[in-house]
């Protein structure tokens, strides 16, 4: 096995899209409305948590809604308070588990500008940990997430592949032009974390 480069932020952390119509991969549709006062307004600050077992493995989660896919436990900080007590309760909101030691990244801090689904949220400003579980066993949230799994470093290679195949492959329908690789259009998360060296 390849060993795996970490600490670049990579390709989809924190994407999302300005959308009035909110969809769960389930096929319910949400109409958000910004002038409703139950809907949270976006507080620009989120966080994301990779989180390795004692085997080195990444604790990854399959998305039920908007944006879909796989990815890393994440969310906005909203009233937990610090982005530490936020990590360490999307964590255990989306994947069930307690944290052990929680460590910034070399990139902790940055500013992404990437539109969010709730209104007012045109950028965030990511905070994006590494931690250690407490323990291995998953019990992602039914109603976020479509289940949960630990990826080992090929495994996650094969996501970053896959990515990278469907980039190139928009790429291509949308400039009728080929791509050597992936170009930089906003931000580029989980893939440079996934990269190997």
């Amino acid at each position: 096995m390849r060993k795996l480069r970490q600490g670049a932020l990579a390709e989809e952390l924190g994407k999302g899209l300005q959308n009035p119509v909110h969809q769960c991969e389930s096929g319910t549709r949400l109409q958000i409305d910004p002038f409703d006062s139950m809907v949270k307004e976006c507080d620009t600050t989120s966080v994301g948590v990779i989180v390795r077992d004692s085997e080195g493995r990444f604790a990854l989660l399959k998305r039920a809604c908007f944006p879909i896919g796989i990815a890393p436990a994440a969310g906005h900080i909203d009233e937990h308070g610090s982005p530490e007590q936020a990590a360490r309760e999307e964590v255990h909101e989306e994947l069930g588990i307690m944290l052990g030691d929680l460590r910034k990244t070399t990139i902790y801090e940055r500013r992404v500008e990437n539109a969010c689904r709730r209104p007012g949220g045109d950028h965030h400003t990511w905070y994006i940990y590494e931690a250690t579980a407490a323990d291995s066993t998953l019990k992602p949230d039914t109603e976020e997430t479509k289940g949960a799994n630990w990826y080992d470093g090929e495994q996650l290679h094969k996501l970053a592949a896959r990515t990278r195949r469907s980039t190139r492959a928009k790429f291509r329908k949308k400039t009728g032009r080929q791509t050597r690789g992936l170009r930089k259009f906003g931000c580029r998360s989980w893939k440079n974390w996934a990269t190997y060296h």
